[in-house]
């Protein structure tokens, strides 16, 4: 993994983890957890848009559990189950014998147990539509939920989907940010740019209006991540960091760092990233 930030206008890689880039050093997490607990649940992050939400949740949640904090990934929507980690998957609650309950929350309960013992993630999520072919958890009923939160340190939720496309614009009804969130992690993939939108950019109906030309550009990608009808809906008052995903090439890096600019001010951050492999990179 390679990441980037923005020094004096310029695009700078930096030698840290992907927590720290996000502001997460350990000393200040361990106040915000602090706070949180204060208040009845964990320091909840949750990541919107499009471009590579999932694996930079999952980088997140693995170096943060590494650090010593008790750590469970959810969506509010759906996701892939991830191949790192602990995995907990229960029926949806109609579907469960009223019997099966109590086995249910010890199983939950022996794999955070576990977790806290390896230094490694919880994901946790009910089973998936029946319809879905694909492997993917949905969002946790609401007293495994309510269990999972009096353990966990740190609540890392996926609030978005994207249908695996670089860009996103939200429906009315989108995201599914938790009330209770503290930093809103928004996210777009820089292999959009250049491509015709409509072909990159899920939720076509409430984007149009983002784009002034066929092409995807760096302003258009910006002005998504700051407008409160795009990335950036519903986060309120809370911390909002922007995270460009995909930045594996030079011309990549150099969109990236005219998106980050153009950004600068209306975030308290702006990262830029790559998770391809050596050979992979341009």
């Amino acid at each position: 993994m390679r990441i980037w930030g923005l020094e004096r206008g310029r695009l700078k890689e930096k030698q840290i983890k992907l927590e720290e880039a996000a502001g997460l050093e350990r000393e200040l997490v361990r106040t915000k957890i602090s706070r949180c607990r204060q208040q009845g649940y964990p320091y909840t992050i949750a990541l919107t848009g499009a471009g590579g939400k999932t694996t930079a949740m999952l980088q997140l949640a693995k170096e943060l559990s590494e650090d010593g904090w008790k750590t469970a990934v959810i969506t509010s929507t759906h996701i892939f189950v991830p191949e790192t980690g602990l995995v907990f998957i229960t029926e949806k609650e109609e579907d469960r014998a009223p019997l099966e309950d109590e086995r249910e929350y010890m199983r939950l309960e022996q794999i955070c147990r576990e977790a806290e013992e390896r230094k490694i993630y919880v994901t946790a999520g009910g089973q998936g539509p029946a319809e879905q072919k694909d492997n993917k958890l949905s969002a946790l009923s609401a007293s495994f939920l309510e269990q999972l939160k009096r353990w966990a340190d740190i609540l890392l939720v996926e609030a978005d989907g994207s249908r695996r496309l670089p860009l996103k614009v939200p429906a009315p009804w989108e995201p599914v940010i938790p009330e209770e969130t503290s930093l809103v992690i928004g996210c777009a993939g820089l292999s959009s740019i250049g491509r015709q939108w409509k072909d990159v950019c899920f939720r076509q109906e409430y984007a149009k209006d983002f784009f002034a030309e066929e092409l995807v550009t760096a302003e258009a990608i910006a002005g998504i991540l700051t407008d409160s009808r795009g990335t950036k809906k519903s986060v309120g008052d809370r911390e909002y960091v922007i995270l460009l995903n995909q930045a594996d090439s030079e011309e990549e890096r150099k969109q990236g760092e005219r998106i980050l600019a153009l950004t600068e001010g209306k975030c308290a951050r702006g990262i830029c990233t790559c998770f391809l492999p050596l050979e992979d990179r341009g």
